[in-house]
């Protein structure tokens, strides 16, 4: 696993997240509650990766010929995910309970009673359908993903049309994940 590249998803999901607060109007505090989540909520991968690199890396080679997602993946082998460890990690640190929970769900289908956890979980679902950290990621697929926002398509429209107004590093992908969008009206088909 590049750690550069996984910086980078960390940085964009960070972005993303505080995007997506801002345009919830979130006090100051939870925009950047929410922007730390989105920063640590991969914490947990350099724990197991730094643990085990030989076995990690193994699985890494296994998620494309399996279908899994990594986190999948990582429960089947470890009996844990880098969500839980990192949450787990996180928690032990200190972290205030809100951000270790979002760190802790982020590839949960949370309620929107959790704000904080469905931005990470969001900003999160949003970056892997664009960007590939590793060759051998399985990546989801948006419609599916974020289903169960289809009640409310257009609190995620408004979400992706600020990101694209507020972060001109999002310009061209905004525009790809609203097309991507367009496929959850018809099942994504």
């Amino acid at each position: 696993m590049n750690i550069s590249l996984l910086w980078d998803h960390s940085f964009r999901v960070s972005n993303i997240a505080r995007l997506i607060a801002e345009c919830e109007g979130m006090d100051r505090t939870a925009v950047a509650e929410c922007r730390m989540t989105g920063l640590l909520h991969d914490v947990g991968k350099l724990v197991l990766i730094s643990s085990f690199p030989e076995k990690y890396n193994a699985m890494l080679e296994g998620v494309a010929e399996s279908d899994l997602l990594v986190w999948e993946a990582e429960k089947e082998e470890f009996g844990t995910t880098h969500a839980e460890v990192g949450a787990y990690l996180m928690g032990l640190w200190g972290l205030a309970g809100n951000l270790v929970y979002g760190i802790g769900h982020h590839h949960c289908r949370v309620s929107s009673e959790n704000d904080m956890a469905l931005i990470v979980h969001v900003a999160n679902v949003i970056d892997h359908n664009f960007f590939i950290i590793h060759e051998d990621y399985t990546r989801g697929h948006l419609h599916q993903e974020l289903s169960y926002l289809v009640d409310d398509e257009s609190r995620l429209q408004k979400w992706i049309s600020y990101i694209r107004d507020k972060w001109d590093y999002w310009e061209t992908s905004a525009t790809d994940v609203e097309q991507g969008m367009s496929g959850m009206k018809d099942g994504g088909k």
